[in-house]
């Protein structure tokens, strides 16, 4: 993951985590020790590397047919618009289906509070692209992220577009340059 401070990245990677006592970081001086993070940034770290230990986990079947998607999850996630999604829930069965089988999936985004409809509109097409694929017939329900109660979602899990890590494959070049610099 990486995170703007200043004019500079931070990377952080999620494979070079290891154990310390407490007593060790009593003689740490940290290079850094100026450096204060927003509250956001903490939040965004510490929800990324919990996520990793407490993920929704999704059949395999089910992520192999939406890889197989014309609109990849991977390019709509970067579409302007993905900034007013505040949370994505999706309903679908634990089950591995067979290949003749169809997965049908229930979808609630959560948005900003007070879009549009227009932009609700857009947004319930960016992902009617993406998840109603070959194999998968899915409903959306687009609403505003105050609109959504835990009953409405109880029975969901939650949709991360981090849904899977980054591979631990040193010859891809996935990180900024000079991410060393920092």
């Amino acid at each position: 993951m990486q995170i703007k401070y200043d004019n500079k990245t931070i990377g952080f990677f999620i494979h070079d985590v290891f154990c310390v006592t407490k007593d060790v970081f009593e003689k740490i001086n940290p290079k850094h020790a100026s450096m204060n993070l927003r509250k956001v940034d903490i939040k965004q770290i510490v929800n990324w590397v919990s996520k990793r230990y407490v993920r929704a986990a999704f059949p395999d079947e089910f992520i192999k047919r939406l890889k197989k998607s014309k609109h990849p999850i991977e390019k709509f996630s970067k579409n302007k618009i993905m900034e007013q999604v505040v949370f994505i829930y999706i309903d679908i069965t634990d089950e591995e289906l067979d290949t003749d089988q169809i997965y049908k999936a229930t979808m609630v985004i959560g948005v900003q509070h007070g879009l549009e409809q227009e932009t609700k509109e857009q947004i319930e097409e960016l992902f009617y692209s993406s998840f109603n694929t070959a194999g998968i017939d899915t409903e959306i329900n687009v609403l505003d992220k105050y609109d959504i109660t835990y009953e409405t979602i109880e029975n969901y899990k939650r949709f991360d577009l981090d849904y899977r890590s980054v591979s631990g494959n040193t010859d891809v070049a996935t990180p900024v340059s000079g991410i060393d610099a920092v």
